[in-house]
C-alpha cells in the first residue's frame, strides 16, 4: 500500500506522541519566511504547498 508523505509524517507523529520512551515532542516552526520558501520552490520548479481551504501558499 502506497502512502503519501503527509500520511507517513502523521503516523510517525502518533508513534512518538504516544511512546513511553519519548519525553518531549516539540512543535515544528518554520525556519524561513514564507516569501523565501516560495522563491526556493519556484527555483526548484516545485509547487509551493497551498492551504487546503484558501488555496494560499503556506
Amino acid at each position: 500500500m502506497k502512502k503519501s508523505c503527509i500520511e507517513i509524517i502523521k503516523l510517525i507523529y502518533y508513534l512518538f506522541e504516544y511512546s513511553v520512551f519519548v519525553v518531549d515532542n516539540p512543535e515544528q516552526f518554520p525556519l524561513l519566511l514564507l516569501e523565501e520558501t516560495i522563491v526556493i520552490a519556484d527555483e526548484l520548479g516545485l509547487k509551493h504547498p497551498p492551504d487546503s481551504k484558501t488555496n494560499e501558499p503556506v
